[in-house]
């Protein structure tokens, strides 16, 4: 049974040096419950200054400008935080914009070229979604899947758990270059995860590395990959479901 996946972020935020971080104490209180800011900083790659700072306003990252600038971020911290968070909210309104063409029959995807052009897609998005959904199909299909496949929120972070079948397709994705876009629409495909996250995952899974995931899932078990919250960790424990 086809599964259309549906959009994971509803438009962007773009900052100036000088902007606010709009949401609310408690977003902010949220936020911290779920420890995603810690995540979110950690995958930025942000020094311990930005700790607490990043959040998702909405379905996209934003950062307290304040709060970073009482725990000691610089201007020129803030200027390169920044910067960070608008490379990723771009990706994130990539996504966006290709996952309503996007349809995943449990072994392969089919992207509406012709669709995506009526809404009024970049053309260079297009082109290059196509190209990954090509190269993606190519990957040969295990004659068995193994593992359980889901999204687990947890108290100090979340579980990402993928099947052995979906875990040689990221591989190989990440292998032959799919753009991370295309890549966290896959991953909204796999597990559903709460609104915002595939594309943060996907770029957990690249830093992580195709050779790492394969050592893991030698087994053919599939994946179980642990992100925690905690202060200035690696966010990243991967493991076989074995």
């Amino acid at each position: 049974m086809k599964k259309i996946i549906t959009g994971i972020v509803a438009m962007i935020l773009m900052f100036s040096i000088t902007a606010q971080f709009p949401a609310t104490a408690a977003q902010i209180e949220g936020e911290k419950k779920d420890n995603l800011s810690t995540i979110l900083t950690s995958v930025l790659e942000l020094d311990n200054e930005f700790d607490k700072t990043i959040g998702f306003d909405g379905d996209y990252i934003a950062i307290d400008i304040n709060l970073a600038k009482k725990q000691g971020a610089t201007d020129s911290d803030i200027k390169l935080a920044i910067s960070k968070v608008n490379e990723h909210n771009q990706i994130i309104k990539d996504t966006l914009a290709i996952q309503p063409f996007i349809i995943y029959d449990e072994n392969s995807f089919y992207f509406d070229e012709e669709s995506a052009r009526k809404e009024n897609v970049s053309e260079d998005l297009i082109e290059s979604t196509s190209k990954d959904i090509e190269l993606m199909n190519s990957v040969q299909p295990l004659a068995a899947c193994n593992g359980k496949s889901k999204y687990e929120k947890t108290s100090v972070g979340f579980y990402t758990y993928f099947n052995s079948c979906q875990a040689s397709t990221i591989i190989t994705y990440i292998q032959i270059g799919a753009g991370i876009a295309t890549l966290g629409a896959a991953i909204a495909a796999f597990i559903a995860p709460p609104l915002g996250l595939a594309t943060i995952i996907a770029v957990g899974l690249i830093d992580i590395g195709a050779t790492a995931l394969n050592l893991s899932s030698v087994k053919e078990c599939g994946l179980w990959i642990k992100w925690t919250g905690t202060v200035n960790p690696d966010p990243f424990w991967i493991g076989s479901q074995c």
